[in-house]
């Protein structure tokens, strides 16, 4: 890292501590990304030889101060942009992520001040006056040797949350864990982590990775994945090698969840619906996987799949709307390529549109689900097959302009009974007429749609 590459505001502040007798680091993720390679957004700083009242002094005169944790000497500025913290000593006293009795202490070295953090390559300081890099425990050496390993192995565990960290780390930077990182993961007991903690470690390991595999890879070799009964679960599920060359659905799970990483847009909330919905496309396999006789085959499976799925993301405290965009991902991921190699005309895909709109969803976003769960299987001639027929659902959706909003339905159940119809599935086959007839005609009032589908239903 050099000057240039630290904002104006960073070095600004670190001066200011300076002229009181302190010195302030840049710490956490600004300087891993850096010294990786990567652009820095969020800067934090840690201030040594000022105690509180001092530090708050200084932050003071910047206006706008929040106490993330004052009694973890934790503060954060509005304007410029910036988490800054005192050196502290954790204890644990519990079980939990928070169970921790903390020591402010601004006196603290900085092999002890960093000894807290999780992995060397998160426990190097720099100094933006000076460009002087602090690093007690050689975590630049490991980040070029591309490693991950404990600052302190004895600490490391009293935090569970720590190995759901590696994992998502593993996958974002595609580093190793040392033997004794994995060693220690494997101690350590998931369950008292709250499920919204976790749903945003998964959240960044699957929308930050290149290969989020990797990470959950880890999870399975260090036994971690046990805390996740459904994923666990697809572990062994067999599949037919005509259709998935590749093994079975942890194996195809896995390399389509890299696929769609490559399908991301850059929208960070349609980006963690399309990778959640494409690690759990085929949970419903688990229960609807069976041997004809001939063949290995999961009729239903996508079906069986929503309900699931929807109880996995309940559990990690997932969004309501998100849940709901998922399963309905899951519920139809079959549709890009059964609609085309079943020759449907385009009231099938009307539908189908307006069944996703409900749920929040476009005819693109469960096209790119669809592409990432065939790109992630092996190539043969059943294969290359589904992989055209996807071709033409995405041009289908353009020349049948299905990615624009749906207007409401103007013909209603309540106006076919009005008319004399009994509720059953015959209002369901007129609205669909109905509907069929405002698409084409949209300028068309409610009564005339009503009167021309009574004409095409009556010859």
């Amino acid at each position: 890292m050099v000057v240039s590459e630290v904002p104006e505001f960073v070095i600004s502040f670190a001066k200011n501590i300076a002229l009181e007798g302190g010195r302030a680091l840049c710490v956490g993720g600004s300087v891993r990304d850096r010294v990786i390679g990567l652009p820095a957004h969020d800067w934090d700083m840690e201030v040594y030889g000022l105690n509180p009242a001092q530090l708050e002094k200084i932050l003071k005169e910047y206006g706008n101060v929040v106490f993330v944790g004052k009694i973890y000497g934790v503060y954060r500025l509005i304007n410029p942009p910036l988490d800054v913290s005192l050196p502290r000593k954790d204890r644990a006293c519990g079980s939990g992520h928070k169970d921790f009795d903390v020591t402010v202490d601004s006196a603290l070295s900085f092999e002890e001040a960093f000894r807290r953090r999780d992995l060397t390559m998160n426990s190097i300081g720099y100094d933006p006056l000076t460009c002087e890099w602090v690093d007690p425990f050689q975590g630049i050496k490991d980040i070029k040797d591309k490693v991950l390993r404990a600052t302190d192995p004895v600490t490391f565990v009293e935090d569970p949350l720590r190995a759901l960290r590696v994992a998502q780390f593993v996958g974002r930077f595609e580093m190793r864990p040392d033997p004794s990182l994995i060693e220690l993961c494997k101690q350590i007991d998931l369950s008292s982590l709250s499920g919204e903690r976790v749903y945003w470690e998964f959240v960044k390991l699957l929308t930050l990775s290149r290969k989020p595999s990797l990470g959950f890879e880890f999870l399975r070799q260090t036994g971690l994945l046990r805390f996740f009964p459904l994923l666990k679960s697809l572990v062994d599920v067999p599949q037919d090698l005509i259709w998935h060359p590749e093994g079975d659905v942890w194996t195809h799970t896995m390399m389509v969840i890299d696929a769609a990483a490559g399908l991301r847009t850059g929208d960070k909330a349609k980006d963690g619906v399309l990778m959640f919905a494409c690690l759990c496309h085929d949970v419903g396999k688990v229960e609807a996987t069976y041997f004809d006789g001939v063949h290995i085959r999961s009729k239903g499976h996508e079906m069986m799949g929503v309900k699931p799925t929807q109880e996995f993301l309940e559990g990690l405290r997932a969004p309501n709307v998100v849940i709901q965009q998922i399963g309905g991902l899951v519920r139809w991921h079959l549709s890009p390529v059964a609609l085309p190699l079943g020759g449907a005309n385009v009231s099938a895909y009307r539908r189908l549109a307006r069944e996703l709109q409900k749920a929040g969803l476009s005819m693109m976003d469960l096209y790119r689900v669809a592409l990432a769960d065939h790109r992630g299987r092996g190539v043969n001639v059943h294969t290359a097959k589904s992989l055209d027929a996807l071709e033409v659902f995405k041009s289908s959706i353009e020349a049948y302009q299905l990615d624009k909003a749906f207007p409401e339905d103007k013909v209603t159940g309540g106006m076919l009974m009005s008319r004399g119809m009994k509720p059953g599935p015959e209002i369901g086959r007129m609205l669909e007429v109905c509907r069929a007839i405002q698409d084409e005609e949209p300028h068309l009032p409610a009564h005339d749609i009503l009167e021309r589908a009574f004409k095409v239903e009556c010859g």
